[in-house]
């Protein structure tokens, strides 16, 4: 089972994380700000990155991917958009499909 819990960021945003107790990982949607993300990764010390997903290339919705691509060495899905090619690991394409396994396994 996975906890949806959303964290403020920034003035008016949100980032979400989807943690799996169980397996002791999490992902996260759209992580803007890097002192949010440290903030709520000090709630759960012992766990680890699965993966990014970013929805837009926007400032206030990638600046801390990189913060998590360093500590944790994660694989980012997001649009194929010229911005994102430097942050993205996954590009996808409107109306492409990529199947991926959250938790029970590692992220593909």
């Amino acid at each position: 089972m996975l906890d949806v819990i959303l964290v403020s960021a920034l003035r008016d945003n949100y980032i979400a994380f989807l943690v799996s107790h169980e397996e002791k990982i999490f992902w996260c949607v759209d992580p803007g700000d890097a002192r949010a993300v440290l903030k709520f990764l000090a709630t759960i010390p012992d766990f680890s990155c699965a993966g990014v997903f970013c929805t837009h290339h926007h400032p206030d919705h990638i600046d801390a991917v990189s913060t998590l691509v360093d500590l944790f060495g994660c694989p980012v899905w997001g649009p194929a958009h010229p911005k994102l090619k430097d942050i993205v690991s996954h590009p996808l394409r409107e109306n492409e499909n990529e199947n991926v396994t959250l938790g029970r396994g590692p992220a593909q």
